[in-house]
């Protein structure tokens, strides 16, 4: 269902700040607060990257599309799993995606090193008719 983007991952903005981790065959970058960067060709536009983190502690997750904020959550101890749309805009300049994991208090983020890319003809699922159900009638007996 995801496309992984060919030759697409997150880049470190402040590279003390990652730690790279390996858990089996994925590689995971973790932080206590630090800001990763992507860019993105024009042609992903008018899809979802789908963003999945683990939070330990309390972290607030801010993702910015060509400097224009488009999610805004703050996590406390679980995972963040959401979509994040890609606004649609005329022009041929890429997609420069950041998203700044700042701690609230005390967090630590780990989220992995590759970007996974969903089209819009992937999330919308096909509508199955409702069947009714038989109705029943009693019979005299």
């Amino acid at each position: 269902m995801f496309d992984m983007l060919p030759n697409c991952r997150w880049k470190p903005l402040e590279r003390d700040a990652w730690m790279r981790r390996a858990y089996g065959r994925n590689v995971m970058f973790e932080t206590q607060g630090g800001t990763l960067t992507a860019t993105l060709d024009r042609d992903h536009s008018g899809g979802f990257i789908y963003l999945q983190s683990q939070i330990s502690g309390r972290m607030l997750v801010e993702v910015y599309c060509n400097e224009v904020q488009v999610l805004d959550e703050l996590v406390s101890n679980e995972d963040l799993d959401c979509f994040v749309e890609l606004p649609r805009t005329s022009g041929l300049d890429p997609y420069e995606i950041e998203v700044h994991f700042i701690p609230a208090t005390h967090g630590e983020a780990r989220i992995a090193r590759n970007i996974s890319f969903v089209t819009k003809t992937h999330m919308t699922a096909p509508v199955k008719k409702r069947v009714p159900f038989p109705t029943c009638r009693r019979v005299a007996v």
